[in-house]
């Protein structure tokens, strides 16, 4: 009996209490982000492309199934260098449901504060300030756009972010080849942002060496895996991703432009406008404290906007806050912060008052930004949010029959409740399939990539054709059931990659 009250005393006295208060704050805004997510989910307003893609292959992961998407016509590791994911296929064996990606990307994004507070503890050696850059993160547009805009791999890397500092901090290099290790598996342009981390540890006395054999492994695996590896494992052999725009088809392009034309590269950096404000809203979130951070950890900070900036179009959410590519901008705005005020308390307060008008600053701006532009997590306390609109009743009820083993072409925001199965297509794609799932209650970005107009179109063709014939309908909700096979190449969307990265059909 006295051993085990000696051991509970020394395990209380390891456990401070703002520990075990952050710790129950994350779990708590994790179920917040959670809810919100799930909601949005069963509502039938997240998006097929993506949610339904990443459901679809991690979940045939884990039923030993080769992880080829019908809904981005692509395998796993040929559209991003993700071979993460393969981890996460257990959380279908605890739940086979679309939801656990949902439920773990929120836990897992909110868990990169804790490291993060560790870091600042150990910092700064104030409480109430980590605390405040914990908020500020948590509560940071970016932040909250990331976690609930669908699953992406990318929500994974601010918590192995927020690990390789904190491993700096306390000169852990096991902890930091791990959290190295685990960007360089996540996301091939990850290894730029590594490379990034390596510059700035050139410039940090007695972090040298680390820091050119960091450079060395984020430059090699870049351009191993872009040129190299992902063509060589890919069903068409070439790496899909190869294209900024206006900024050039290649790396090497986009390089010899700047060099040539350097006023391309500045003019890039804030053109269009909404750049300028995404770094306005950005600093002004974390009250402009990223500034003042020294070199060293400025540098990655920097790499990521200008990996996100550089690029040209068409896909312009990558500019801005409202999508998952703000998600590493977020924990690396939080790691500035934290030496940004480090920097500002020893210059110009030098007094023990300086963290905390420091920390006030912090969570007044973040209040601020999140009251001004809306943040998602407002949603919660609006009514309509909890509303169950008559179409969603409708299109529960019509997916509800369709057959769980059948192959299924389903328009964009129906695709992720339907993808637990060896065959399923975006509409216009998929058009042998046994059955088409559609909602015609019009709405934004539910028929992604056709409009409201091609999709009543595209419904009316198969009815006149009478390829297909209605087994099921409640309202604008219509389950379309397959008469007969067709010639899929005399489609007018066959061959067209704007819908689907390789054009290829159920055969």
């Amino acid at each position: 009996m006295i051993r085990i009250q000696e051991i509970f005393k020394k395990v209380k006295s390891k456990i401070t209490l703002d520990l075990a208060f952050l710790t129950l704050g994350l779990i708590v805004i994790s179920l917040i982000y959670a809810f919100i997510s799930i909601s949005l989910h069963n509502r039938f307003l997240t998006f097929g492309l993506d949610l339904g893609y990443f459901d679809e292959t991690i979940w045939k992961i884990s039923r030993g199934k080769f992880p080829y998407s019908g809904v981005g016509c692509i395998w796993l590791l040929e559209d991003h260098f993700q071979p993460i994911l393969y981890l996460l296929a257990p959380l279908y064996w605890i739940w086979d449901d679309v939801r656990i990606l949902l439920l773990f990307q929120s836990f897992v994004m909110v868990f990169a504060a804790f490291p993060l507070y560790l870091l600042s503890k150990k910092i700064t050696r104030h409480t109430f300030f980590s605390l405040s850059i914990v908020f500020s993160y948590l509560f940071f547009i970016g932040t909250q756009f990331a976690i609930l805009n669908e699953f992406h791999q990318v929500t994974l890397a601010p918590f192995l972010i927020s690990l390789i500092f904190y491993a700096l901090s306390i000169k852990k290099n096991s902890l930091f080849i791990l959290g190295v290790i685990g960007l360089l598996v996540t996301k091939e342009d990850l290894s730029l942002l590594v490379a990034a981390i390596g510059i700035g540890l050139i410039f940090k006395k007695g972090a040298r060496k680390t820091g050119v054999i960091t450079l060395a492994l984020g430059i090699v695996s870049f351009f191993l895996l872009i040129y190299w590896i992902m063509p060589s494992i890919s069903i068409k052999g070439v790496y899909s991703h190869m294209d900024f725009g206006e900024a050039g088809a290649t790396p090497v392009d986009i390089l010899l432009k700047i060099i040539v034309n350097p006023s391309f590269f500045f003019r890039t950096m804030v053109i269009p406008q909404i750049k300028l404000e995404t770094l306005f809203r950005s600093l002004f979130n974390f009250g402009f404290l990223p500034i003042f951070s020294p070199f060293p950890y400025f540098i990655p900070l920097a790499e990521d906007f200008v990996s996100r900036f550089i690029y040209s179009g068409p896909q312009v959410t990558k500019w801005g806050l409202v999508n998952h590519h703000a998600a590493t901008s977020a924990i690396l705005l939080a790691i500035t912060s934290i030496y940004g005020a480090r920097r500002i308390e020893k210059i110009f307060l030098q007094n023990s008052k300086g963290f905390l008008v420091i920390s006030l600053i912090l969570i007044i701006t973040t209040i601020t930004q999140d009251i001004l532009f809306k943040a998602p997590v407002n949603s919660i306390f609006k009514k309509a949010f909890y509303f169950e609109e008559e179409w969603v009743k409708n299109n529960k009820e019509v997916l509800a029959y369709v057959p769980e083993t059948a192959a299924v072409a389903a328009q964009n925001n129906l695709l992720p409740h339907l993808t637990h199965r060896d065959s399923i297509y975006r509409v216009p794609y998929g058009l042998n399939s046994e059955y088409i799932v559609v909602d015609l209650h019009d709405g934004p970005n539910k028929y992604s990539p056709l409009t409201y107009s091609e999709i009543m179109e595209f419904v009316q063709d198969l009815l006149k054709t009478k390829r297909y014939s209605i087994v099921y309908q409640k309202g604008e909700a219509v389950l379309l059931k397959r008469n007969y096979k067709t010639d899929i190449t005399k489609s007018k969307y066959y061959g067209d990659t704007r819908y689907c990265y390789y054009s290829f059909e159920e055969r």
